[in-house]
């Protein structure tokens, strides 16, 4: 056989969902769209060029959900507009919409990575 099976080696399981993304690069506002979701991470789209190893904060609603959320995170991939996101925290901060400022965004610093 010339190919190998490729294991899926994630450590959680992909939800397919497309869903509007904010993504806060320094004082940057860049709007997406995600294309796959799970524990630890997400697949992006967005017309931006995003340095690998980017540290960015993520604002989203997901799915089945009614408030926004934010979460810290690292571009850990990136082919042409998508990416390949890390969250850097298994706690994703819920967020009051009439108060959602980039500064009100946590920061990567201040979140537990336990």
């Amino acid at each position: 056989m010339f190919f190998a099976s490729v294991r899926d080696q994630r450590r959680s399981a992909r939800q397919w969902i497309t869903t509007p993304i904010q993504i806060h690069l320094g004082k940057s506002r860049i709007d997406g769209t995600t294309l796959n979701l799970s524990e630890h991470g997400m697949y992006m789209f967005t017309a931006a060029d995003i340095p690998l190893g980017s540290e960015i904060k993520l604002v989203f609603r997901p799915p089945d959900e009614k408030i926004l959320v934010a979460a810290s995170a690292i571009v850990r991939r990136k082919v042409v507009y998508l990416y390949g996101i890390e969250f850097q925290s298994k706690t994703i901060h819920p967020l009051d919409h009439a108060t959602l400022t980039p500064e009100s965004l946590p920061d990567t610093q201040q979140i537990s990575t336990e």
